[in-house]
C-alpha cells in the first residue's frame, strides 16, 4: 500500500483549499451577504428577467381579457391573486399565491413599425429601433445582460447578469 506523503507546501495548499471551500455556499447561491448561521441574506437589488420565446401569449397568461369577445381572449379562465385587482391564468394557481412578492409590468410597448418577434426582442433587449438594427451601425447598443455586466461587474467567477 502506498502512503500519501505531503510536503509542507502541499499541506498548506490543501488546508487552504479546504478552508476556502467553506465560503462556497454563498458563492453558489449568488449572495453577497450571509447571516451568522450561513444563510443568504436577501437583497433588494435583484431582478429576475423572464423572456419566454415561443411561450404562451400574454393574453393566455398575465394579461387576460375575460370581458373581450371570444375571438380575442384565450381559452383559460382568470383566477384571483394576492394582489387586489390582479388576475392571472387558472394554470398558474400556485404563482397566484406569490404575486405579492413580485412586480408584473403590463405597460411595455415598442416604438415604430415592429412587425415580427425578432425585431421586437432586439428592441426590448437593446433599446434600439428596428431601423438602427437593420443598418448595423458601429455604435450598436448591447443587450441587457451586457449592460448589467459592464455597470455591475461580478465579484465571482460567473457573469454578473446571471445572478
Amino acid at each position: 500500500m502506498n502512503e500519501l506523503q505531503l510536503n509542507r507546501r502541499q499541506a498548506l495548499i490543501a488546508s487552504g483549499l479546504g478552508t476556502m471551500s467553506l465560503g462556497m455556499p454563498g458563492m453558489v447561491m449568488g449572495s453577497d451577504k450571509v447571516d451568522a448561521s450561513g444563510k443568504a441574506v436577501a437583497s433588494d437589488k435583484c431582478c429576475i428577467f423572464v423572456l419566454l420565446c415561443g411561450g404562451p401569449s400574454h393574453v393566455d397568461t398575465w394579461d387576460m381579457k375575460p370581458e373581450a369577445p371570444l375571438d380575442f381572449r384565450g381559452p383559460y379562465q382568470p383566477v384571483s391573486t394576492r394582489v387586489p385587482g390582479m388576475q392571472i391564468n387558472e394554470m398558474h394557481t400556485r404563482l397566484a399565491q406569490l404575486t405579492d412578492q413580485f412586480t408584473l409590468i403590463n405597460s411595455m410597448s415598442h416604438p415604430g413599425a415592429i412587425s415580427n418577434h425578432f425585431d421586437a426582442m432586439h428592441n426590448l433587449l437593446s433599446g434600439q429601433s428596428v431601423k438602427r438594427v437593420r443598418q448595423g451601425v458601429p455604435d450598436d447598443q448591447p443587450y441587457l445582460g451586457s449592460f448589467v455586466a459592464k455597470h455591475k461587474p461580478s465579484t465571482r467567477n460567473i457573469v454578473s447578469n446571471a445572478w
